[in-house]
């Protein structure tokens, strides 16, 4: 049943990533984690405004509206940016952390490299069903493996 499960994901997943592959992909899923990030970041905060101002009759409306307006145009970029991510083959599975999970057959399982935003390579793994908390150290296993 176990390999049946693993025949199964390996057609559905378009793309399994090296070790070597994945720190050569940095380069291009790094600024985009970071836009991703930043846009994050500021929707937050302007919608923390909105939020605490929304009562107060002091202020414009149509300041809170065009600032609702803003944060939806950052949303829809995010939204853009999540699937350049995905279209690359990758998964970000933290918008606030800049997790990124690469799919990766390692001794004959699909397996997670692990990378976060601000790392300067992929040093770390997971199993599938586990998260970014229980990431493990890449071995001397994971330098051998060949390009899918």
């Amino acid at each position: 049943m176990r390999h049946l499960a693993l025949a199964l994901t390996y057609c559905l997943m378009e793309k399994y990533f090296t070790l070597e592959e994945t720190n050569r992909a940095l380069s291009l899923i790094s600024p985009i984690v970071n836009d991703i990030l930043t846009k994050m970041k500021e929707a937050e905060r302007l919608h923390g405004f909105v939020k605490t101002e929304k009562f107060n009759k002091a202020i414009d409306e149509g300041i809170l509206l065009s600032t609702l307006g803003n944060v939806e145009k950052l949303l829809n970029e995010i939204e853009y940016h999540m699937k350049e991510i995905t279209s690359i083959g990758v998964f970000l599975k933290d918008l606030n952390l800049g997790v990124v999970d690469f799919p990766c057959i390692h001794q004959e399982r699909l397996v997670y490299l692990c990378w976060k935003f601000g790392e300067p390579h992929v040093s770390s793994w997971h199993e599938t069903e586990d998260g970014f908390a229980q990431r493990k150290a890449v071995d001397a296993s994971f330098y051998a493996l060949q390009a899918h």
